[in-house]
């Protein structure tokens, strides 16, 4: 499979989503292949795998993301965890920012 082929195949596969979410995926990838240098685009497709596959869970990832009709609770749970920042996060976020601080402050 070339460059073109893995392409085409993986916006068939991902037509289930909005046009700008599957044009945001294949931006992505896009600039993965630019961003890979020294690698062949066969090289790319192999370490990537099956364009199917990576649609897949795409597509998965994306549906669970979605606000659930019908379901009161199911769209205040994901109304929540919109709207804040996982305390986890936070705590990542600010280790990794001191010692960048430090560094260039």
């Amino acid at each position: 499979m070339n460059k073109k082929e893995f392409f085409a195949a993986l916006r068939r596969a991902l037509a289930a989503l909005p046009d700008e979410e599957r044009d945001n995926v294949i931006k992505y990838y896009e600039d993965y292949f630019l961003d890979a240098e020294g690698e062949s685009d066969e090289e790319i497709i192999r370490g990537l795998g099956d364009p199917q596959k990576i649609a897949e869970d795409i597509l998965r990832d994306y549906r669970e993301l979605q606000p659930r009709s019908g379901s009161a609770s199911g769209g205040a749970k994901t109304a929540a965890r919109r709207t804040g920042i996982s305390p986890w996060l936070l705590i990542v976020l600010v280790l990794l920012a001191v010692p960048t601080a430090l560094l260039f402050g």
